[in-house]
């Protein structure tokens, strides 16, 4: 989805390559990486419905949102937030570019 129609489920992407390189481009941004995290399965809504807005909300009105079936679980968003911090997919990114002379090690965050 992020940058082939062909593999997407609704044949729509997000540009992002275009978007990126028209970025790098006009300087406005430096060279990068972007990486994609799968995640479309059934706790999708939930890893991506803010979290503490969702609990400043009244409890009964949290109880009625659960109920649809939008919600397989509670809102667990912080802790997918933090599952995606935590994830290895630099170390192996960034080791990969280190060898490949792409991008000097300075510039890697």
């Amino acid at each position: 989805m992020l940058f082939d129609s062909t593999f997407t489920w609704n044949k729509q992407e997000w540009s992002v390559d275009e978007t990126v390189q028209g970025l790098i481009n006009t300087n406005q941004i430096k060279d990068c990486i972007v990486v994609g995290v799968p995640n479309g399965g059934p706790l999708r809504p939930t890893e991506y419905f803010p979290q503490k807005p969702f609990e400043s909300l009244p409890r009964n009105f949290q109880d009625s949102l659960l109920a649809l079936p939008l919600f397989a679980e509670k809102v667990q968003s912080d802790a997918y937030l933090k599952f995606l911090v935590a994830l290895p997919v630099y170390p192996p990114i960034g080791s990969a570019l280190l060898r490949s002379k792409i991008i000097p090690s300075q510039k890697l965050l």
